[in-house]
């Protein structure tokens, strides 16, 4: 649950290892010898079916279907698209 509630792009190995070591463990009541380590939590990541990725800009995630989105383009953009077109080669 709380690789879930991180925004899309924001899990990390680090982050994970960060709230095994202080809240995960320690509310379940485990303790151990020495903190997790960075590269175990990267092994749990791909374990659990996370992967590397790269989040880029410019791609739309979410919200290109919104009603105000739709008005602006069916009403806005693509009119003044098509007069530009009449100008293109």
């Amino acid at each position: 649950m709380y690789l879930q509630s991180l925004p899309t792009g924001k899990v990390t190995p680090k982050k994970l290892q960060v709230a095994i070591n202080t809240s995960i463990l320690p509310d379940l009541g485990i303790t151990t010898k020495k903190p997790l380590c960075v590269r175990t939590a990267r092994r749990w990541l791909i374990k659990l079916g996370w992967r590397h990725t790269v989040v880029k800009k410019g791609i739309y995630m979410n919200g290109h279907e919104r009603v105000d989105v739709v008005d602006y383009r069916q009403k806005s953009f693509l009119p003044t698209m098509a007069e530009f077109e009449r100008r293109m080669a």
